[in-house]
């Protein structure tokens, strides 16, 4: 009985609080499954055009150079999934609500696995409740 009380202070209310965040995850999806395709891009494309959006190309160190040979390309995410706590209904009350998405690489990008390296980038915003 005290561990299911204790519980009941701690456990978030999924059904009161998570509309507003599906509404964002949603979003989310959309605009990632809105991104156009780019097939074979320099260095000096990808970074030009995302500058001009104000994003951050996360190099690893040290950084490439405008003379690297990279080619970068991106298509739609074979699979987007939400993971995690959220996904799992194991956040607590008074803790942010952390949402983990894992994107899945569509099979028609080839990847040089010496140069793959892990994006993960944390995105803070009020969600309305």
């Amino acid at each position: 009985m005290e561990l299911e009380e204790m519980l009941s202070q701690v456990k978030l209310d999924y059904q009161s609080r998570m509309a507003p965040v599906e509404k964002v995850l949603h979003l989310l999806k959309t605009v990632i499954e809105d991104i156009p395709e780019r097939l074979q891009s320099t260095i000096a494309d990808v970074e030009g055009e995302m500058k001009q959006q104000n994003i951050h190309v996360p190099f690893p160190d040290p950084r490439p150079t405008q003379e690297t040979q990279y080619k970068f390309s991106y298509a739609k995410p074979a699979c987007i999934n939400v993971v995690g706590g959220y996904a799992m209904q194991t956040n607590i009350k008074d803790d942010p609500i952390t949402l983990d998405v894992v994107l899945t690489i569509p099979p028609d990008i080839t990847i040089n696995h010496k140069f793959v390296f892990v994006v993960t980038e944390d995105f803070s915003f009020k969600v309305p409740v």
